[in-house]
């Protein structure tokens, strides 16, 4: 499992999205624990980052929902585009 704690309007850099599919990522930020599975990313929804690595930025909303967001723009985002299959992720409260 991956854990990751973020403080609120705050971001977080994690490598490998891909290297996650099938495990859980746990996301801390305050009182609120989500658990996700990773779901692939296509990569029209992303950018060249370094060599073969791809860049993709994910919102999470205040719902724990956590969307793809165009990645040339700065958070946080009000306007979703359109999601990738599998996405909104939508999060649980227990490990999964």
């Amino acid at each position: 499992m991956k854990s990751v704690a973020i403080s609120k309007s705050t971001s977080a850099t994690i490598d490998s999205w891909d290297n996650y599919i099938g495990l859980a990522v746990r996301v801390s930020s305050g009182i609120d624990v989500w658990f996700y599975k990773p779901t692939y990313i296509n990569h029209k929804f992303g950018e060249g980052y370094y060599f073969s690595h791809w860049l993709f930025k994910l919102q999470i909303e205040p719902t724990g929902k956590v969307f793809v967001i165009n990645p040339k723009l700065d958070f946080p985002q009000s306007q979703h585009v359109k999601q990738p299959e599998g996405y909104p992720l939508q999060p649980t409260s227990k490990d999964v």
